[in-house]
Formats: C-alpha cells, structure tokens, sequence
C-alpha cells in the first residue's frame, strides 16, 4: 500500500512526478520530459483536522454539513524550459492560462511505484515566476504553483462497479389467522464486495432503479462489514431512478429532482473505509429493482 511522505522531492524518491492539469482552457502536463521540469511537490502528507465544522451549501436542497478535514494545499516548483525564448513565450503563457482564475478541475499526480491518482482542485492563486535575462536567453523560467483541494483525499482515476439485487420482503398475512404468525422468510438478494485499496474513506455512488411493475419503498443500502444502513423514506416506480451521492451528499430524482429530505436523519452517508467491505440492498415491494455501486479507492 502506498503512502506519500509530506514535503518529499522527486530527486529524493529517484523518480520523475507527472502533474496533469485538466483545465478549462487546456489540460497542461508538467514533469519529466515536458517543457515544466518539476524541482519538488509540498503538501502531500497527511491533512490536517478542524476543530469547528464548516458549514457549506449544498448543491439540490441547500443544506450543511461538517468538514473534519482541513483543504489540501500542495505546492510545485521547478523550471520551464524550452529551446528558444519564443518558445519559452509560449510555455509559459499556457502555464499561466491554466492557473488563472478558474473553477475547480480534475488533477492527477502520478507518484511512487508508477500509481496515478486524482484530486479535484483549483488555483490557490497566480503562478509566481522568477523571470532573469540571462535565464530567459537560455531558454529557462522558473515557477512556482499552488493548488487546492477542498476534498484533500486523492482518488483513483477509475470506478469500481457493481449491481446488488434486494432481499425481497416476507410475504403477507393470510387469514384467518393461525400462530405462531407466520410472514415467510422473504428472498435473499445478492451482495457485492468493494475492496478500497487506498488509506482514507472512500464515498459511493448509488443508483436505484425502480422495478418493471409495482414499487419499491423503504430503500436500504447496508454495510454489512461495518453494520452502517442508507435508509431512504421513498417510493421508487418504474422507468424512475434515484442516485445518492454520498461524496456531494445529494439525492437526485431522474437526474434532475431533488430529493435529498428522502435520507433517514439518522442515517449516515456511506463511505467505505480501507480494506474489503460488502454491501447489500433491502427494499419492500416488487421484486425487480435494483441498485448499482461506483466507487473510487481513496488516499490521505
């Protein structure tokens, strides 16, 4: 398993970093053998803890939550270096377009042992170049960048998915009553497991999808390796599906509808922690629906 030492140097690890900047105006890829040589990377130890929450609007209702976790803030410097001081022009206008004031974007940092991973971050400010003439003429600029990640947990670049099948309620009552009550056993539904390789929690994406006739309601998502429960007070009918992000912590009809009051107060939004975890659907009703799980291995 991997792990980042804070404040480490490329040098020290006697292999090259690759930093990807997928921006808006133009993805921009700095390390070895690209015109932004990278001279060390600050900030990739562990983040630190808040002592007060931090509320935050929610995108589909509006609501706050807590962050227990300070941004990352990481810091590269090195050198762009081009043949010609025209075409160190050119470099470094594409380096500043790609830390002007922009939203956040994908960024991925390929680091020790050859492993690629993602954060999503924005320019914490302007890049700071160190602009000599003598250094110009030879074709060399130095920079320094920093970025930010409101989420500081680094992510793999790929999903791992899978879909659950739910236990199927226990039949009804039948009269006229005998006892001991009997309500039958109910079907077994299926269950997946999701290993997160990384070293931090990692949170899912949910999309239940309502059966081909009838309805579902009471939808449960459970980790069995951890005995937490998703529970959403919501009738699902066909042609409908309803996706739970528990990294946005958003709940969206169809897309589009929110429907974010459907999450049982006392439930938590899963995030699976390191290692192998199993999880299982529950719903009543018809039988026929389903949900599908996409996770992403998380770091500190």
């Amino acid at each position: 398993m991997s792990v980042i030492a804070p404040d480490v140097t490329p040098d020290a690890l006697g292999l090259p970093w690759e930093l990807s900047l997928d921006c808006p105006s133009g993805s921009v890829l700095l390390g070895s053998g690209t015109d932004y040589l990278i001279d060390a990377i600050s900030g990739l130890g562990p983040p630190g803890l808040k002592v007060t929450e931090l509320e935050l609007p929610e995108q589909h209702g509006a609501v706050s939550r807590g962050l227990w976790h300070t941004a990352r803030t990481i810091t590269v410097t090195g050198r762009v270096r081009t043949d010609t001081p025209e075409l160190l022009y050119t470099a470094v206008q594409a380096l500043v377009r790609a830390l002007a004031a922009q939203p956040a974007y994908p960024v991925s940092l390929r680091w020790r042992g050859g492993r690629t991973l993602q954060a999503t971050m924005r320019p914490a400010g302007p890049p700071d170049l160190a602009v000599e003439t003598r250094l110009w003429r030879a074709g060399l600029c130095a920079y320094q960048l920093q970025l930010q990640a409101d989420d500081p947990r680094w992510y793999a670049l790929d999903d791992t998915t899978g879909t659950i099948d739910p236990a199927e309620a226990g039949g009804s009552l039948e009269y006229p009553l005998g006892y001991a009550l009997d309500y039958g056993a109910g079907a077994a539904g299926t269950t997946l497991l999701v290993f997160n390789e990384g070293t931090a929690p990692a949170p899912l994406g949910a999309v239940f999808t309502g059966p081909p006739a009838g309805s579902v309601t009471q939808l449960v998502l459970h980790n069995q390796t951890t005995a937490e429960l998703l529970t959403l007070d919501f009738t699902l009918e066909p042609g409908h599906q309803l996706e739970v992000d528990t990294r946005a912590k958003t709940i969206v009809l169809d897309g589009t509808a929110s429907r974010y009051a459907a999450k049982s107060p006392d439930s938590p939004w899963l995030q699976l922690p390191p290692g192998a975890n199993v999880l299982a659907y529950r719903a009543q009703g018809s039988s026929g629906s389903g949900v599908e799980i996409s996770v992403r291995s998380a770091w500190w």
